[in-house]
Order: C-alpha cells, then structure tokens, then sequence
C-alpha cells in the first residue's frame, strides 16, 4: 500500500511538473530599444567650445577686442545649447533606456516612474526653448504618454512603442545641430 502511494505520488509530482512547465511562455531575452547609445555629440559640442575659448584668449593677447567677444559669445551660446539641449536630452535617452528595461522585467511601476522623469526634462527643454524646441519636445510627450498607455495595458504593442520612442529620442540626441539651427 506504502509504495503503490508513492508511486501515485511521484507520478502526480511528474505530471505537474511537466504541465507547469509546457504552460510557462518562452522567455524572450530582452532587446534593449537603443543599440548605438553614442556620446560623440557631446564631446564635438565640448571641443567646439574649448576651441572657440582658446580663439578668443588668442584675440585678446593679440588686442582684438570685439573679435575675442565674438568668440567667446560663440563658446557661451555652445555651453547653452549643451546645458538646455544635450546633456537633458542625453538623461531622457537614459530613462527611456531603462523604462524599456523596466518594463521587460515586469517592473511597470518603475518603469513609469522613469517616464515621467522623462516628462519633467521634455517640459523644462520645451518651456525654455524656441518654438521648433518646443514642438520638438511636445512630440516626444505624445510618443511618451502612447508608451505609458501601452504600458499600462499590457499591450502587446509596447516593446515598439518603446522602440519608436527609443529612436526618435536617440536621433535627436545625436543629430542635435540640426534641432538647434532650426
């Protein structure tokens, strides 16, 4: 009696396990949204401005004055531009990098607490800036709070939400020029 309830026993054991098992989803590893996350933005726009420092210290030996204001009026408006555009615009990249990640693991809630950083940077870039700027910014809102909704949902849309949100984020960061020209 002992060993025909073992028996039942494991058996019963086994076939869970294997039922458990087969009804489990495979287990995609994660893709992150952004694979070329390069900084060289950052360093042209800092060598730019050391550059145009060292010009204007020139022309202020050699007693050009207006020259060496223009210089350095040129390296002051590259630090803006790194203060109100590169260096926000490279954190928002950061957390949309781990939001994506975030929501991978499941962790919706902090995924979304990384989204609205993301938020809080899109709205101090689009409040201080040009028009262009801000429509800039207000776009990226809109591909935020799409990605926020499929994340609330469950949506099976969310990883290319993420992934248009990811991209559109990068291109931006990296092609900075061209959104400061405008």
């Amino acid at each position: 009696m002992g060993k025909n309830f073992a028996i039942l026993a494991l058996s019963i054991l086994l076939v869970v396990s294997v039922l458990t098992r087969s009804s489990r989803a495979p287990v995609e590893p994660w893709k992150p949204v952004l694979e070329d996350t390069s900084f060289h933005f950052l360093v042209d726009v800092t060598a730019e401005t050391r550059k145009l420092q060292a010009a204007g210290l020139q022309e202020l030996e050699r007693g050009e004055a207006e020259a060496a204001r223009s210089l350095f009026q040129d390296a002051a408006l590259h630090l803006e531009q790194l203060a109100t555009y590169y260096v926000p615009m490279t954190e928002i990249r950061q957390l949309v990098y781990d939001a994506d990640r975030l929501a991978f693991l499941k962790e919706k809630e902090r995924s979304r607490v990384k989204l609205e950083e993301a938020r809080k940077y899109l709205l101090e870039m689009g409040a201080g800036s040009a028009l262009h700027l801000r429509t800039t910014a207000d776009e990226l809102i809109l591909m935020l709070e799409d990605t926020e909704l499929a994340l609330d949902r469950d949506s099976a849309e969310l990883p290319k939400k993420f992934q248009a949100l990811g991209h559109r984020v990068n291109l931006l960061a990296l092609k900075g020029e061209l959104e400061l020209t405008d």
